[in-house]
């Protein structure tokens, strides 16, 4: 009887030891193939935030008034018939701005007048006739420039062409009536800043040269030709859009 007994598990022995030996290297190449982790990647720096463009300036039409004083050129002429070679005027115009970044175009107009006398000009000197006459200066002007500065104030500066209209009348002698037109340029430069939300005041000096040719007959007697000057004037401008 026990020796019936003892063979079973004399079996059961030798089934276990090769069993538990056969899973100990299962183990070891378990362990062996568990796959490493790789080293993180360095992280790349985020790329600087770009700085928004700035829009270009919208363009936009102003009208304006404007009053000057122009110093003539031609100052023995004028100086000899009204005591003071100086125009004073007055006229408005139209200026479209930002064409171009901040490139403009202006058209204007402007007029004046000067009461004068006749009189002969006699070894240099002019002598007084007593007939008085009337002196028209019609101007008109096309051109450009550029602003500097910002949309509420900035500096300017420009040039164009010059049609100039020159006129003298003389009560009872029509014949003596000239009427003539003269070309010429002109440059300007000045300031303007907003009073209000569509309301700009500006100073603005100015030089135009118009070449009369031999003028006119007083004026070929003081040797002059030059129908231009120099002077300043002040613009009130509205901004239509």
């Amino acid at each position: 009887m026990r020796a019936s007994l003892a063979i079973p598990v004399v079996l059961a022995v030798l089934a276990v030891g090769p069993a538990a030996q056969a899973q100990q290297p299962v183990t070891h190449v378990a362990a062996s193939v568990v796959p490493q982790t790789k080293p993180a990647a360095p992280q790349t720096k985020p790329a600087a935030p770009q700085k928004p463009k700035t829009p270009p300036p919208r363009r936009g039409l102003r009208v304006f008034g404007a009053a000057e004083i122009e110093y003539l050129t031609a100052t023995d002429t004028f100086d000899a018939v009204s005591d003071l070679p100086v125009l004073i005027g007055y006229g408005g115009g139209v200026e479209l701005e930002n064409l171009i970044r901040r490139l403009f175009v202006r058209l204007s107009i402007t007029a004046g007048a000067i009461n004068a006398e006749h009189g002969l000009v006699v070894d240099g000197s002019f002598v007084p006739t007593g007939v008085p006459f009337d002196i028209g200066m019609r101007t008109v002007e096309f051109g450009g420039g550029w602003r500097f500065g910002r949309a509420t104030k900035s500096f300017y500066a420009g040039a164009g062409l010059t049609l100039r209209k020159f006129t003298e009348k003389t009560d009872g002698f029509p014949e003596e009536d000239v009427a003539e037109s003269h070309n010429g340029y002109y440059a300007n430069a000045g300031f303007d800043f907003r009073v209000a939300p569509k309301f700009f005041v500006g100073l603005e000096g100015f030089y135009r040269k118009v070449d009369a040719g031999e003028g006119t007959a007083l004026m070929r007697d003081f040797n002059e030709s030059d129908l231009g000057g120099a002077g300043a004037r002040i613009l009130f401008a509205f901004k239509v859009k």
